[in-house]
């Protein structure tokens, strides 16, 4: 597999786990065959989870935020963070 604007977003899409099988197992083909392959994958892993860290992180100081210092009450946020009303 090249390394490809086309052939980054598959990988990318794979490490979403957005692929249908057939995909999927081509992606996988590729990263058996190619370690530098697998070195971008594990990256893209790695990206994927410290942005879910921060955005984590981000939710609960805004949520901080405006329960203490704008009066908010827990009613307005979902339990996943975003606003309910």
């Amino acid at each position: 597999m090249s390394l490809n604007p086309a052939n980054l977003q598959l990988l990318s899409a794979y490490v979403d786990g957005e692929l249908p099988a057939a995909e999927r197992e081509s992606v996988e083909r590729a990263l058996a065959a190619d370690p530098r392959l697998r070195q971008i994958e594990q990256s893209m892993r790695g990206l994927g989870s410290a942005v879910r860290a921060l955005s984590e992180a981000e939710v609960k100081d805004l949520e901080h935020f405006h329960k203490n210092y704008l009066g908010y009450k827990d009613e307005y946020f979902q339990t996943d963070g975003r606003w309910a009303r």
